[in-house]
């Protein structure tokens, strides 16, 4: 929270919208487009912070209506990627002892975007039908990529430096696509994800029907390489995290594992590896450092989405202060907004809700004279103007 003095005190809550394209992760190979990880023992790790909070944007683009996914599978989908990315994934407390005390905490909500271009609230899912064939993986003659193009058939990304972009389409012979950070703010970041392979669902490859396609192509866009390096190379590479050890290659399936690299146990549960669905578990420590020092170092524009949360806040006049009798609290924003008056001892005193574009007239008479606090907040918490209001006799 930042502070500011003078006659009368203004507390401001920033909150911090965060969120993260590779091409990448076939059917059986990954179109991993090179991002260069660099080991993070030796570089600068994010400090802790309070939880973070990346907007999604989801592109539902279906040639068949079972692929038109209602929101209530959107939102489990979202759910999954939130305990994947959080240490909370049912599958680990399967992992065996030498790999449970690994497990990363992102410490981060993913959520539906609440605010589109223009700032005007929307639900943070578009949907749209087609009649192209495998529209995800469609070039034009130019090479585009047709799914990011609305006058090419596809849709246009949302904010791409501040949102997370997912379009959701049929795709030849991949189960996800994602751009890495090196691609951040152009009009093809973002991740795609095949409709058989989205979701917890019965449509979903029997393989992969858990959701965690998603979760890796996350990986990806945060600047994760898979566990073995760009290539299935024998042991020549790593995927330069400390504590991933290194891999002969990709596994495929749950304990049916690939040849040793000097007789070292794959990490065969974790999301950068192509294993089936059921037994993925983890993410690193060292994969979540590495992931918010790309989040801090390319896509820093994910932390500082607060455009409409101004629009919204500098549209909130409370007068007269100090007051005697009474204030007003004068909306002009789109949003509906609560509000909760404490003693400055922290006790709530009276609450209620305002409607947006109106004014509200709130009874101070009855008060003793002295400090207040007035705290306005959106209905999904994260906007929050703190007002110290002085009450005179």
């Amino acid at each position: 929270m930042a502070y500011s003095t003078g006659s009368y005190k203004f507390y401001l809550t920033i909150i911090l919208l965060v969120a993260f394209e590779f091409f990448a992760f076939g059917q059986n190979k990954c179109g991993f487009e090179g991002f260069q990880m660099t080991n993070t023992s030796d570089r600068q790790i994010l400090e802790a912070r309070t939880k973070l909070r990346i907007p999604l944007v989801f592109h539902i683009v279906y040639r068949d209506k079972k692929f038109n996914f209602p929101k209530s599978v959107i939102l489990e989908q979202i759910q999954t990627l939130n305990d994947d990315f959080n240490g909370k994934n049912a599958q680990v407390s399967t992992l065996s002892p030498e790999f449970s005390a690994l497990v990363g905490d992102f410490n981060v909500e993913f959520y539906l975007a609440e605010w589109d271009s223009s700032c005007i609230a929307f639900s943070g899912i578009q949907r749209m039908k087609t009649h192209i064939l495998d529209l995800g993986t469609y070039k034009n003659n130019a090479g585009k990529r047709a799914i990011f193009y609305s006058n090419e058939g596809g849709t246009d990304a949302i904010i791409p430096s501040k949102y997370i972009n997912i379009w959701v389409a049929e795709m030849e012979s991949l189960r996800g696509i994602s751009s890495s950070p090196s691609m951040a703010n152009s009009l093809e970041d973002g991740i795609i994800i095949d409709p058989r392979f989205f979701g917890n669902h019965s449509l979903n490859d029997q393989l992969y029907e858990w959701g965690h396609t998603l979760s890796h192509e996350m990986g990806h866009y945060f600047g994760l390489n898979h566990i073995w390096g760009s290539l299935a190379n024998e042991c020549v590479e790593d995927d330069g995290i400390d504590d991933t050890p290194i891999s002969y290659g990709p596994n495929f399936f749950c304990r049916n594992r690939v040849e040793t690299c000097d007789g070292i146990n794959p990490m065969w549960q974790n999301f950068m590896d192509y294993t089936q669905d059921d037994c993925l578990a983890l993410f690193t420590a060292g994969q979540v450092d590495a992931m918010k020092l790309n989040l801090n170092t390319f896509r820093v524009g994910l932390l500082t989405w607060n455009d409409c949360s101004d629009l919204t806040l500098t549209r909130v006049k409370i007068f007269p202060n100090p007051c005697r009798d009474y204030i007003v609290i004068t909306l002009n924003t789109r949003a509906r907004l609560a509000y909760s008056l404490y003693s400055i001892q922290g006790q709530i005193i009276v609450n209620g809700s305002l409607d947006e574009g109106e004014n509200y007239i709130l009874n101070m008479n009855h008060l003793s004279a002295g400090s207040y606090i007035l705290e306005l907040v959106d209905p999904q918490g994260h906007l929050t103007k703190i007002t110290q209001l002085v009450v005179k006799i």
